[in-house]
């Protein structure tokens, strides 16, 4: 794997992951997306699968003016979701958010959910043991105890974004059903 800009916080509560392929007409989107984040403690790690297109250099040029931007460029084509592992190997975050090269997120979308996940904490927990990383066949079951009168109410948990994109990079916490 080829590396460009390399990690200057080793510890980002969250870490970005974006695997990409010929990306190179929305890449600069996508990575702009994550930098106009409202949350600033986050370490975007956006991973090349070989690339035809200049994917690679457009990602390499944003990260040379922003340090929490680091891009890899995997030495043979493996697919998405093997580039997407890759990406989690090289996350340093307590929680991992995917975005795929050709979507966008919300200005506001990582401080809403790791917000909550942080808050959901002491609400909620995951069975599947912290050191672990989830493979594909993976099932998480939160186990959420009765709120009582010292939690929040169940209509401020439904009113708080569902955890799509962030999530736990040793699955120690899981969102809500409620």
């Amino acid at each position: 794997m080829e590396e460009k800009c390399p990690t200057r916080n080793p510890s980002p509560l969250c870490s970005v992951i974006i695997p990409a392929y010929n990306a190179s007409r929305f890449i600069a989107d996508t990575v702009k997306s994550v930098i106009a984040q409202t949350f600033p403690d986050w370490k975007c790690i956006v991973v090349d699968d070989c690339s035809t297109d200049n994917t690679f250099e457009l990602v390499s040029a944003i990260a040379e003016n922003e340090p929490r931007l680091r891009v890899i460029q995997n030495s043979e084509n493996m697919r998405v979701a093997k580039t997407r592992m890759a990406g989690v190997a090289a996350a340093r975050g307590k929680y991992v958010a995917f975005l795929d090269g050709d979507d966008m997120f919300v200005p506001e979308k990582l401080e809403r959910q790791i917000s909550l996940l942080e808050y959901c904490s002491e609400i909620c927990q995951s069975s599947v043991p912290a050191p672990s990383v989830p493979s594909s066949t993976s099932s998480f079951k939160a186990n959420c105890p009765s709120l009582n009168s010292g939690s929040p109410s169940k209509a401020a948990l439904r009113a708080m974004p569902r955890f799509t994109g962030a999530t736990p990079r040793h699955p120690v916490k899981s969102s809500c059903s409620i």
